[in-house]
């Protein structure tokens, strides 16, 4: 219907055109012919022909005038009237797209009824098997309740039993118990014999370690006397700096060593009193930074060759004594003294 309005609008118009051209050229034809006349009359200025003449020319000119006015004023109303007709149509479409909307919610609509419809089956459906599984359920029910009053028969003869067994065991279990009293009380008495004859035996034994020992450590003081007497005769000032359980010793030469004072100790092994001359950097040794090398030295250890010579009970020793709890051992720090030593001196420590 747009389409068609649209085609007859435009039709119209091109009437309208063809009508102002047509019109136009009729103004045109008479504006020429005024013209002429114009130049008539300037000949003819008295003959009133010539005025009957101009009078009606100017008559035409209002009426196609007029006229014009008439198709300018249609005119104006077709293009109102299609004004009003886009305005409608779009409006129409507005209307068409809406309705396409709701045509579409309604789809939707339908699709969630036909969703809704089908659970509403499944309900139905679970709703049939629950009742059949309720009706089942009722009947087990009946069945329990028959063997629960049978077994609540069964229960009461049970205690009655119960009661009569009962009655029998507290008799038996007060024998019984009597005579575990009697047992254990003859077992407790002969377990305390025993307990203390074993402790006499410990305190004997200790007692006895207790007395070789101080025999050792007497007959080791007169030993350190006679060490200290020969020692004063043979005028040694050495000897006498060195503190107990230590001994002087001197390694064979390796290389280029200073003239530290070396001492042999019962637990750390063998110690530096003074530092060396020539010491060795333990800081290449893995786990050993400027913290524990002080600690080191400060214990007397300042070669590859000393690390290198621990034993198992002087390496315990030593990390209990500097709190290095499993460094030596985890780190290798022998097996690193050994490769250092061997590097810088040329052989094997």
């Amino acid at each position: 219907l747009a389409r068609q309005e649209r085609e007859r609008e435009h039709e119209e118009l091109k009437r309208c055109r063809v009508a102002e051209t047509k019109w136009s050229d009729e103004l045109h034809r008479l504006r020429e012919e005024k013209k002429e006349l114009h130049k008539h009359m300037a000949m003819l200025s008295g003959d009133s022909k010539a005025e009957v003449l101009l009078k009606q020319i100017k008559d035409e000119k209002n009426r196609i005038q007029h006229e014009l006015g008439d198709q300018q004023r249609e005119r104006q109303q077709v293009e109102d009237a299609a004004r009003i007709l886009r305005r409608e149509i779009n409006g129409l479409r507005i209307e068409l797209v809406k309705a396409e909307e709701r045509i579409a919610e309604m789809d939707v609509l339908q699709g969630k009824l036909l969703a809704t419809e089908e659970r509403f089956r499944r309900a139905q459906t679970e709703l049939t098997r629950s009742r059949e599984e309720q009706n089942s359920f009722h009947k087990k029910l009946s069945s329990i309740e028959k063997v629960a009053s049978t077994l609540g028969e069964e229960k009461t003869r049970l205690a009655k039993e119960l009661e009569a067994v009962r009655g029998e065991s507290e008799q038996v279990l007060q024998k019984a118990v009597s005579k575990a009293r009697k047992d254990a009380a003859a077992e407790a008495e002969s377990n305390q014999k025993a307990v203390e004859g074993s402790l006499r035996e410990t305190l004997d034994r200790e007692k006895k370690q207790s007395e070789r020992r101080a025999e050792e450590i007497a007959a080791l003081k007169a030993e350190l006397e006679v060490m200290r007497r020969s020692t004063e005769r043979s005028g040694n000032p050495a000897a006498l700096r060195s503190r107990p359980g230590e001994e002087v010793v001197k390694l064979p030469s390796r290389g280029k060593r200073g003239k530290g004072r070396l001492v042999k100790d019962a637990r750390l092994g063998r110690i530096y009193r003074q530092a060396p001359k020539d010491l060795d950097d333990l800081t290449n040794l893995q786990g050993v930074g400027e913290v524990i090398c002080r600690r080191l030295h400060e214990a007397g250890i300042y070669t590859y060759r000393q690390v290198a010579e621990w034993k198992a009970s002087q390496v315990t020793a030593i990390s209990e004594d500097l709190n290095l709890k499993e460094r030596i051992r985890r780190d290798e720090w022998q097996k690193q003294a050994r490769a250092l030593y061997k590097k810088k001196y040329g052989q094997a420590p």
